[in-house]
């Protein structure tokens, strides 16, 4: 799935310019073409996805695609490999913009984590 995503991230900018809603509606296609088992287990590649990630833009569109993704599960369940490495995320995103610490909290509101 990470080849996917880079594939999708790949010369994104040029893309966005043609088509603004490029990245959201790639995500989205990924996540509707599964069942909620399927979806749930795409968080680790996204959690690593984020890790390897630099660009803000593409970490607040991982975040949110994360969020969707416990949406269609319907869970707060945190993701083993998230509560495993929830301190690796947590520095990486806090060493981004605030797009993506907002997106950050908004997935640990919806997830409860304190």
């Amino acid at each position: 799935m990470k080849n996917l995503y880079k594939a999708i991230f790949s010369d994104y900018e040029s893309k966005l310019s043609d088509d603004e809603w490029y990245l959201s509606k790639k995500l989205a296609e990924i996540n509707d073409d599964l069942n909620s088992m399927e979806s749930f287990e795409l968080l680790p590649d996204a959690i690593d996805t984020i890790l390897e990630l630099e660009d803000s833009l593409l970490i607040w569109y991982m975040i949110n695609f994360m969020i969707s993704i416990y949406r269609k599960v319907n869970t707060t369940e945190v993701h083993t490999y998230l509560k495993n490495n929830l301190k690796d995320f947590e520095k990486h995103i806090k060493n981004h913009d605030d797009s993506c610490i907002n997106a950050y909290e908004d997935l640990c509101k919806y997830l409860r984590i304190e």
